[in-house]
């Protein structure tokens, strides 16, 4: 789909934006209730589930990635996976991914 008209439901909120698009979405941490996304183009309708997800973990994957892009090589790779293990997990921010494909 390259446009098409979306409505986001979950048990606490729901919204409606046109796609390609940036909406800002609510983050009840790791209570944030999964979200079911419906988009349609007018010819078809795509239906999607994001459920949460822990983003200090995906940024640390991220950080990871690009140290073996940008030259940290494995070496940097295994220091931030140390540091990841060592971090405060209560602390971990959770909410919905970033950035969310609708296929």
């Amino acid at each position: 789909m390259t446009q098409a008209d979306c409505t986001l439901t979950s048990s606490a909120f729901s919204g409606a934006l046109r796609v390609p698009g940036k909406v800002n979405l609510p983050s009840f941490g790791r209570a944030t209730p999964p979200m079911t996304i419906a988009c349609t183009d007018g010819k078809k309708t795509v239906t999607q589930t994001v459920e949460v997800t822990n983003l200090t973990k995906l940024k640390a994957q991220e950080n990871a990635a690009a140290q073996v892009l940008w030259g940290g090589g494995l070496l940097g790779a295994a220091v931030l996976a140390g540091m990841s293990s060592e971090r405060d997990k209560s602390l971990d921010l959770y909410g919905y991914p970033p950035k969310i494909q609708v296929k």
